[in-house]
């Protein structure tokens, strides 16, 4: 009959911890190989930039297509260049290379070049709401002056046929006023919202390598196997004295 191990647990533990030595040389081995795997599977540039472009109430997707950015401002770029436009409020381009002077460089020319064409499309659509604007203010003084001389013309009126054509047009030029006023007001609330593009901010820092994440996923790897073939050769040596014992 089989004899029961109430403390098979605790025997585990005191066979893994007598062999403590490969518990920590291994895992160590593991971290090492796959940390210097993970350093040389990295990018091999040393520094990284972005710059981000506020496009403030320029939605104009032409302007604002990545393509198009890269082809107008991005044409002195030397470096790696990933760009990306999210939900076409924000221009992101990131830079990987080994100078991080000139990364500088080339992520404020094309923020420079980026933000013109953007403040020039901004300001001609406010130029041209204000143009407008000033059009429908000249019209209103107008249509007020119709208003004032259709009002007397109207009380005077002599026939019921005068009568119904002033009243006709005093109608139809008040209403015509109404909707003046309405876009005037709408345009130049328009106008007082509109945000200007904007820089956010631009960065360039040292690139961080994958040596870091392989030798921690490396070490706990190496520690899990070890743990498992630590419990194997125990379950093999337990399972070699059973059957002596049972011989």
């Amino acid at each position: 009959m089989q004899t029961k191990r109430p403390y098979l647990f605790y025997e585990n533990l005191s066979f893994i911890w007598s062999k403590k030595l490969i518990l920590l040389i291994v895992p160590i081995l593991f971290s090492l190989i796959l940390g210097i795997v993970g350093h040389f599977f990295s990018n091999n540039a040393n520094f990284s930039g972005e710059t981000v472009i506020y496009t403030g109430s320029v939605k104009s997707e032409s302007l604002t297509n990545p393509d198009y950015l890269l082809a107008n401002y991005g044409s002195e770029l030397k470096d790696d260049a990933d760009i990306f436009v999210s939900g076409r409020s924000y221009i992101k381009l990131r830079l990987e290379g080994n100078d991080q002077t000139s990364i500088e460089t080339q992520l404020n020319q094309f923020a420079e070049g980026t933000l013109e064409g953007l403040n020039g499309f901004a300001t001609r659509v406010i130029d041209q709401s204000q143009n407008y604007v000033n059009i429908q203010e000249q019209r209103i003084a107008q249509l007020e002056e119709s208003i004032a001389l259709y009002q007397p013309l109207l009380e005077q009126a002599q026939t019921t046929v005068e009568l119904d054509n002033y009243q006709r047009l005093l109608t139809s030029t008040e209403m015509e006023l109404t909707n003046a006023l309405a876009t005037v007001q709408r345009v130049s609330n328009d106008i007082v919202v509109y945000e200007m593009p904007s820089l956010v901010s631009t960065e360039v820092n040292p690139k961080s390598t994958l040596f870091v994440e392989g030798a921690v996923a490396g070490f706990l790897g190496g520690l899990i196997l070890t743990i498992a073939f630590l419990l194997l050769w125990k379950y093999v040596l337990d399972a070699r004295n059973y059957k002596v014992h049972k011989e």
